[in-house]
């Protein structure tokens, strides 16, 4: 269930103030991480490694409040369950942006 943020009562309005003036208001990372734990325990049923990574990475995402809050029509949301895109390699040469999207068994 999304819900409504009070920004009378949210100690972020003054850098929503300053996100929602940019053009394009997202926020990507880029960062080193050590994968080797994640790495095997993918490999060891023979799973996709970045079908993993995708998954596990989505649901550490969903567990951080902050990440989940949304801008739309401007009001601040906060979602429950949030995705992620990636760029994914064609067979062509080019690449695409694969949305990817936590759903519950």
């Amino acid at each position: 269930m999304t819900k409504t943020i009070d920004l009378n009562n949210w100690n972020y309005q003054e850098p929503l103030d300053s996100f929602r003036s940019f053009d394009d208001p997202y926020i990507g990372i880029t960062t080193d991480t050590e994968i080797t734990r994640a790495y095997t325990k993918a490999k060891e049923p023979a799973l996709s490694f970045f079908l993993y990574y995708m998954s596990q990475s989505i649901m550490a995402a969903n567990e951080v409040d902050k990440s989940q809050y949304r801008i739309i029509d401007d009001e601040v949301l906060g979602s429950p369950n949030i995705y992620r895109t990636t760029t994914i390699d064609r067979e062509e040469g080019t690449f695409g942006i694969a949305f990817c999207e936590t759903i519950e068994p």
